[in-house]
């Protein structure tokens, strides 16, 4: 997923390629964000 995110694909696109719902894709990009960003 990281990768085709990388590359520019949409979420919807990547849930087609992978076969799942697109709200679980956004469930997972969410999940997985860097929650250590620059928050000062």
């Amino acid at each position: 997923m990281s990768c085709l995110l990388q590359t520019g694909c949409s979420q919807t696109f990547i849930a087609s390629a992978i076969g799942k719902d697109k709200s679980i894709v956004s469930r997972e990009i969410r999940r997985n964000a860097d929650t250590r960003s620059a928050k000062t």
